[in-house]
């Protein structure tokens, strides 16, 4: 386990460079030593935000409506996912550790730091989507992001895929097709069979007239026969989920949620 670059930025310089540059051999820091003295002083920092946090929403028990990052947009997305107080307040305290500046927003390349991954087309879709445009993002806009990929589902996934090519046609032509099939093995560190993948194209496609369209059922075949071309984007969702109150919360909000709606 390596420290995060925020909390790295936060250690106290003078005593941390005491210790490694000492003469005596026996008391020097070695490398794992560095490390897990950085580990404690992330988890101590941890600690003392989490126990702000908490007295943050102690003596905001009415509302914390009187902050200036609650909004509107934060308001509808506490409704719509019936997020609570509490929850709010969770995702901010993981918020303030991609803002590390404090400045009331993060920069995007930031937050994909922030989740381990690189920042990536297929990563910058979920932005899109939510109609985020520049390269920051606000805490309300956040928790939107959050509360909606945390909560899609399997195939909603797969549509949002499909949707940053079908260019609102309802089909995929090869060019796009071939265009998906990089980006979405661009960054990963095994070799797919992408030539496999795009041939699979004239398979499935449909022949309307003189062209092949790929339409969504014959889409979901595809990734059915080579799930890497989808695994990028539940990879985020699910490192998503977890850096925000876990999988295990989305789950059981999403099992809720299906719940209500066919009663």
């Amino acid at each position: 386990q390596i420290p995060t670059r925020n909390y790295l930025k936060q250690i106290p310089t003078r005593n941390y460079l005491k210790q490694i540059i000492r003469n005596d051999n026996g008391s020097r820091l070695i490398e794992q030593e560095m490390i897990n003295y950085a580990l404690r002083y992330q988890k101590d920092k941890k600690a003392e935000q989490s126990e702000t946090i908490r007295q943050i929403y102690a003596k905001s028990k009415t509302s914390i409506q009187k902050y200036d990052w609650f909004d509107k947009k934060l308001l509808c997305t506490m409704k719509s996912y019936a997020l609570s107080e509490e929850d709010v307040l969770k995702m901010l305290y993981v918020f303030k550790e991609i803002d590390y500046k404090d400045k009331g927003h993060a920069a995007i390349v930031d937050f994909f730091y922030f989740i381990g991954e690189p920042k990536s087309i297929y990563g910058m879709w979920m932005f899109k989507i939510i109609d985020i445009g520049s390269q920051t993002i606000t805490f309300s806009s956040y928790t939107y992001l959050v509360a909606f990929f945390s909560m899609l589902g399997k195939e909603e996934v797969l549509r949002l895929i499909f949707l940053s090519y079908d260019a609102k046609r309802g089909y995929i032509e090869l060019k796009q097709w071939k265009e998906l099939v990089t980006v979405m093995s661009a960054h990963e560190a095994v070799n797919h069979p992408t030539s496999v993948a795009i041939e699979a194209f004239y398979h499935y496609a449909a022949n309307i007239g003189n062209e092949k369209m790929l339409f969504f059922e014959g889409y979901t075949k595809i990734l059915e026969a080579y799930p890497f071309l989808s695994f990028p984007l539940y990879r985020i969702q699910a490192k998503i989920r977890e850096r925000n109150m876990g999988i295990k919360f989305w789950k059981e909000k999403k099992k809720k949620f299906l719940s209500a709606r066919n009663v």
